[in-house]
């Protein structure tokens, strides 16, 4: 019998780094421990996230970061930078890839429409129009409201994305030098919305596929794995501009210490 994912609500929305840094924590606890399949979801307040290879000049309108205050942090997956605030809700599945309910995919594309298939229904069921967009994200009447990426190691994977709920699309189109598409959020599409309101239908719609939710807390050794990421990489400053760190990380892949590179 299949066991319930663990729903993950744990967020530190003043602190990007350390959001970042859990993020890859609960891959790498994962990779080791198979009975850990998560759902996460999380905010950010007023930051852009650049993907693991983007150059932040070519992607930031640095003046207007500076003007608003707005922190420049780097994921450790690929893709395109993003501008998150608290309208904005982030989302991420940490999963087997050879079991269960996400491991029936041969490609990132269709691993990317497998796992969102119950946030489009989730957005649906609030009365969006919601398709997914080949290769990686989610669209309302053809304007993207949600972009993923993804980071696969030998036996577990993430995918995680952006969720754009009410979040302010001027100061994004400010922030971000680089857009490729056109964007929108659930209240410009279906009117007022909170939040709160859309966490339930994400978690109910998850909860039908995933074989129950249980909410849990991350683990001990998971919060002391993200404390040490965000000391020794996603609070450092060479990993934020340019995407290279030289100290030591922690790889619960092998268990052992070991330098990271980009």
């Amino acid at each position: 019998m299949e066991r319930s994912w663990r729903l993950v609500e744990t967020e530190f929305p003043d602190d990007p780094p350390l959001n970042l840094a859990l993020e890859e924590a609960l891959l790498l606890e994962a990779n080791g421990d198979q009975e850990k399949e998560t759902l996460r979801l999380w905010r950010n307040l007023n930051c852009i996230v650049l993907g693991r290879r983007e150059d932040v000049a070519r992607e930031v309108n640095l003046d207007a970061a500076a003007k608003h205050g707005t922190r420049i942090i780097r994921r450790f997956t690929a893709g395109g930078t993003v501008y998150q605030d608290l309208g904005n809700l982030n989302w991420t599945l940490v999963f087997h890839r050879d079991k269960g309910v996400f491991a029936r995919w041969s490609c990132l594309r269709e691993m990317f429409e497998v796992v969102s298939k119950p946030l489009v229904e989730a957005l649906r069921e609030i009365g969006a129009d919601a398709k997914f967009q080949a290769p990686n994200s989610i669209s309302v009447q053809g304007k993207k409201i949600s972009g993923m990426a993804a980071y696969l190691k030998s036996k577990a994977a993430l995918c995680h994305g952006t969720l754009l709920v009410t979040t302010d699309l001027a100061r994004l189109e400010a922030l971000l030098r680089n857009l490729k598409h056109d964007v929108t959020t659930l209240e410009r599409e279906i009117g007022r919305v909170d939040i709160r309101e859309v966490e339930g239908a994400v978690k109910r719609s998850y909860q039908r596929s995933a074989n129950g939710l249980k909410k849990s807390n991350p683990s001990e050794e998971e919060l002391k794995l993200a404390t040490v990421l965000k000391r020794n990489k996603y609070a450092a400053a060479r990993w934020n501009r340019l995407g290279v760190i030289s100290e030591q990380s922690i790889d619960r892949s092998n268990g052992k210490t070991v330098t990271t590179r980009p």
